[in-house]
């Protein structure tokens, strides 16, 4: 099994070091180079380098530059959707967002998820969980959208929020959301935060969830 078909099935994979994967990274960001210091006059142009880099979004999605993606391919974008400035898609898992959404400025969506463990974080391990957003969101700016979150149909999320799994499903609203309470992911005390030590693998141990593949 490759790099890229562990990312796609939500198992632990070599983000950082794998020859592929490092390849169409690399690849995107040349195509979101193109696309930011395209002629925004020329309309024709916009679309075509919009299309390269997003093939799956829909005709009628609208991304404003600047803009940036680890893949582009994961991201599928609905029809009537505008992007404003200064969004990142961190998609090494699939990003859905629906129809007739208003993304603010500087909007955030992390599907990677990385080891506590440093030992195995140094090694380039990461797992990602999809993001997916309804039909008609609204969601302003400076918001952060974190691994596994779902947003139903018709939610707003008021700005500068971080949205991270608790709960993992925001059902359609027309309130702007409460930012849900943070992961416990340490020990605090003094202002600080603090992870136990690495005593033992977490990467490895995974087996029901990353099975060994047959030679």
């Amino acid at each position: 099994m490759t790099e890229r078909e562990k990312m796609a099935l939500g198992l632990w994979y070599d983000a950082n070091f794998d020859p592929e994967l490092c390849a169409q990274r690399d690849e995107a960001a040349a195509r979101c180079l193109a696309f930011n210091n395209a002629d925004p006059r020329d309309a024709a142009e916009k679309a075509r380098l919009q299309k390269l880099l997003l093939p799956n979004a829909a005709e009628g999605a609208h991304v404003t530059a600047p803009f940036q993606t680890d893949y582009g391919y994961n991201c599928y974008i609905g029809a009537g959707t505008d992007i404003n400035r200064g969004a990142y898609l961190m998609d090494g898992a699939k990003i859905t967002i629906g129809e007739h959404c208003f993304i603010g400025p500087n909007c955030g969506m992390y599907t990677a998820n990385h080891p506590l463990c440093y030992a195995e974080r140094n090694r380039g391990f990461e797992q990602a969980e999809p993001i997916t957003i309804g039909d008609n969101v609204w969601i302003g700016g400076d918001v952060t959208i974190l691994p596994g979150v779902t947003i139903g149909s018709g939610a707003v999320i008021g700005r500068q929020r971080r949205h991270q799994g608790y709960p993992r499903r925001y059902p359609g609203l027309r309130q702007p959301l409460q930012a849900p309470p943070p992961h416990h992911r340490g020990r605090q005390g003094a202002g600080r935060v603090s992870f136990p030590q690495c005593t033992r693998p977490t990467v490895e141990n995974t087996a029901q969830k990353n099975p060994p593949q047959p030679a």
